[in-house]
C-alpha cells in the first residue's frame, strides 16, 4: 500500500443488493485508518481498484460535516429503495459525537 503496510486487516466479501450480478467487491479494512483498498470480486464487468494513498485526519467541524452527510444519504436510501432498506436499522448519530 502506498500509506503504508497493516496488521489485522479485514476483508469483507460485499455485495450490492441492488447489483446482484454485478455490485461484488472485496473491501479491506485496517484498524484505526478503514478501508484501505475496495477491487472487484469474481464476476461482473467492474475492474475498478481504489487504494488508499494519503491518511488525514479531518479537524471537528469537518468530521461534524461529514456525519451529517452520511445520515442524509442513510436517510435517502430508505427513500429510494425501501424495498431493499426497508428490512435494516437506520443509521443513527453516534452518542457524545458533534453534531
Amino acid at each position: 500500500m502506498p500509506t503504508g503496510c497493516y496488521e489485522d486487516v479485514v476483508v469483507t466479501d460485499e455485495t450490492n443488493p441492488t447489483e446482484p450480478t454485478d455490485g461484488h467487491q472485496l473491501k479491506y479494512s485496517a484498524p484505526g485508518v478503514g478501508y484501505i483498498r475496495a477491487a472487484p470480486g469474481k464476476g461482473g464487468k467492474e475492474r475498478e481498484v481504489l487504494v488508499l494513498v494519503k491518511v488525514r485526519k479531518l479537524a471537528e467541524a469537518e468530521l461534524a460535516k461529514a456525519r451529517r452527510d452520511a445520515l442524509r444519504l442513510d436517510k435517502r436510501a430508505y427513500r429510494s429503495k425501501p424495498e431493499v432498506w426497508g428490512d435494516t436499522q437506520p443509521a443513527a448519530r453516534i452518542s457524545g459525537s458533534a453534531q
